[in-house]
């Protein structure tokens, strides 16, 4: 779990992390959170932080804000970022549109092997 991210859109009034929690602010003008987190979710970018993380066990690992802040990350510039933001947001929502075509497919055909079931599904042939 460690350096897993999200990203909060919203302020909330009298919210509390826990101490093993950070509320990161970036510079808008430098750094595109979407890419942020991406970053963070990058296999090779997690194996960094995984090395420089301590503690006993694999599920307990921590990673000071000093080491976070002396690692070295790639920063293209703020437009490639933005771009790739929202090539992340287009394909985030086609993502969410079709698990909902998904999951319409998935009622129609419980539904027609319901009536299937119930010898109620009445088969026409185009043919003849």
């Amino acid at each position: 779990m460690v350096g897993a991210t999200c990203i909060v859109d919203k302020d909330y009034l009298n919210l509390f992390l826990p101490d093993k929690l950070w509320n990161l602010k970036l510079h808008e003008n430098e750094l595109n959170k979407v890419f942020v987190h991406f970053l963070f979710k990058n296999k090779s970018f997690k194996n960094t932080l995984t090395r420089e993380a301590s503690g006993t066990s694999g599920s307990m690992l921590n990673i000071s804000m000093e080491k976070l802040r002396n690692l070295k990350i790639p920063v293209p510039p703020i437009e490639l970022q933005t771009h790739f933001a929202q090539i992340v947001e287009k394909t985030e929502a086609l993502k969410t549109q079709y698990q909902h075509s998904l999951q319409g497919l998935e009622n129609l055909y419980g539904s027609l092997s319901q009536l299937a079931f119930k010898g109620e599904l009445k088969i026409c042939d185009q043919a003849g």
